[in-house]
């Protein structure tokens, strides 16, 4: 195995248990992070705010269904599944159920 596989390997390794110790060595300073017609970030600490998300509940769990490796470049194949936090239905307040503004 290449170092270059290896260090995809170790990254979603921490990835799937969110752990920033582990996946941020394997990201270069200045890296960008695109998915397409969604969102972009810059920089290493821009992607470090990002591996624990609100929008989701605990970690990914991500799963490499094939690799290709030619040069120094290596594309990774994965499946991605995730758990979103749940948000409150339309129309019920997250907070205070129950109590009026003011009320004593």
């Amino acid at each position: 195995m290449s170092m270059n596989t290896a260090t995809v390997e170790r990254y979603i390794d921490g990835f799937n248990r969110s752990d920033h110790a582990q996946i941020l060595p394997c990201l270069t300073a200045d890296i960008e992070w695109n998915v397409f017609g969604h969102f972009r970030l810059q920089g290493r600490e821009a992607y470090d705010r990002e591996i624990e998300n609100p929008a989701f509940t605990g970690s990914p769990t991500i799963t490499i269904t094939r690799m290709v490796e030619q040069a120094d470049v290596v594309m990774a194949e994965m499946t991605l599944e995730t758990r979103p936090t749940p948000r409150p239905e339309p129309g019920i307040p997250s907070v205070g159920l129950g109590v009026e503004a003011g009320a004593k």
